[in-house]
């Protein structure tokens, strides 16, 4: 069985001959007027001579230029003609030799060499196709189309050169089978659709098996050949046949695309209901996409969530002057008095804001009974002196009614305190035993200092 082949390569057959006739270096645009766009170019010149050594060297040549993107046929005159000659010469070849002991028997040398060129003009042909402006070339030639289908009529593939030149021709068909279109009476010969599906239904050869469903499915993708889709078609059998082989991904794409083909036309899928392997496909269908699914594992904590309560919370509280804050700012002379207040009193922050009056009352409360020594700052003064300290701050008036004097741009400065969570706070926190180590220990202060206590003054 011949394996799937990649888009562009030498063959075999031409890497065997080339090794006997040492040359120049041909690397592609190396010799660079080997490939002028002029009707005495180098290498159609020798595919015109006659010479067996000319033409294996412009093959040869042309076999690694047809692997360039840039390589255009049309860009040297008369070039198709010339690689058009050979594979012709191969198909007559082949009408002539029928017999079935044909295989048998190795051919003369020279026919041999022929068979070559017409292999190696066929091949640079398929690979040329690949590039779109030459697949437009192709299909606009008179030539293309039916040197294709008597390929496909005459060319049996009982031998490797026969079954490798059948393969290029339907390599070409697909290229340029997009916008082909068949009569429903046209004559016999002149349809490649029975021939795809005759190779299709009957050759054991997975390459040629691959080209025709993929060249098959492209043919009938086109409405306009609906007409030739049957209930009966040997593509059908053969495509449900190969689902199975999961593990031959290109085969089993063919078919995939070959049956979505067939099946997108309702008088098909109709009829594939009553098909005796509906069923079975159905199965193959599902064993399929689950074959093809990622496997992915994922674990899912199904456990409920804990809460969890923390054993001490933090608060925050304004913050007071301590004994020591008050004493050290008490004897300074104002306004320094004043500014040192509102560091330890404020911070500052864009989105805070107090009013001004509660600003004049925090600093009036702290000083005021000590205003027979250390006199105090006007409220006007104090609310001044808060842009000195605090630049981002500011006095303002939001309007009302009614009308709010605040001052903007500073906070109280908090302090943050761990609040226990066992703490006694009996007769609203006035107990002064520290907090406890669990509930058990709360539960008996609470129990024998004042519960037991309360009852038995009561009493």
């Amino acid at each position: 069985m011949y394996t799937n082949r990649p888009n562009a390569h030498t063959p075999a057959y031409t890497a065997h001959y080339s090794t006997n006739r040492p040359g120049p270096n041909v690397t592609d645009d190396y010799e660079r007027w080997y490939t002028e766009a002029t009707p005495n170019n180098r290498m159609l010149l020798s595919l015109r001579s006659g010479i067996d050594s000319e033409i294996s060297w412009a093959l040869d040549r042309l076999c690694r230029l047809c692997n360039n993107e840039q390589f255009m046929l049309r860009s040297i005159p008369g070039l198709m003609d010339a690689l058009f000659e050979w594979p012709e010469w191969y198909l007559e070849q082949c009408e002539e030799d029928k017999t079935q002991y044909a295989c048998l028997f190795s051919a003369p040398r020279e026919t041999q060499r022929k068979r070559r060129h017409g292999l190696e003009a066929l091949f640079i042909l398929r690979n040329s196709a690949i590039n779109e402006p030459n697949a437009v070339e192709l299909a606009n030639y008179p030539q293309t189309l039916p040197m294709l289908l008597q390929i496909l009529q005459k060319v049996r593939p009982n031998t490797d050169s026969n079954t490798e030149f059948l393969l290029n021709a339907i390599e070409i068909l697909q290229m340029i089978a997009v916008d082909l279109t068949f009569p429903t009476m046209s004559p016999a010969g002149s349809n490649p659709i029975p021939a795809l599906e005759r190779i299709i239904g009957h050759s054991t050869n997975r390459s040629l098996v691959i080209a025709s469903m993929v060249t098959l499915n492209h043919l009938l993708s086109n409405p306009r050949n609906s007409s030739y889709l049957s209930p009966e078609s040997p593509a059908l059998g053969a495509s449900l046949q190969y689902l199975s082989l999961f593990v031959d991904r290109p085969l089993v794409d063919a078919s995939l695309n070959y049956l979505y083909t067939h099946l997108s036309h309702y008088s098909m899928a109709k009829a594939f209901l009553l098909h005796r392997d509906m069923p079975s496909t159905l199965n193959l269908l599902v064993s399929l996409l689950l074959h093809e699914q990622v496997e992915e594992t994922v674990s899912l904590d199904i456990s409920p969530p804990v809460a969890t309560i923390p054993t001490t919370a933090v608060a925050q509280r304004d913050h007071e002057l301590t004994q020591e804050e008050l004493e050290s700012l008490v004897s300074l002379p104002e306004p320094n008095r004043c500014y040192e207040w509102m560091r330890t009193m404020f911070v500052p922050k864009q989105e805070g804001e107090l009013t001004q009056v509660e600003f004049w009352n925090l600093y009036k409360d702290q000083f005021s009974r000590f205003a027979d020594r250390y006199p105090l700052l006007v409220a006007s003064d104090v609310i001044k002196n808060v842009n000195i300290v605090f630049q981002t701050a500011q006095a303002m008036v939001l309007p009302g009614p009614p009308q709010k004097f605040v001052v903007r741009g500073v906070d109280r400065r908090k302090d943050s305190t761990a609040s226990e969570r066992f703490k006694c706070h009996w007769n609203r926190s006035q107990c002064a035993a520290s907090p406890f180590n669990s509930p058990s220990e709360l539960y008996e202060h609470l129990l024998a200092q004042h519960i037991q206590t309360y009852e038995s003054s009561e009493m």
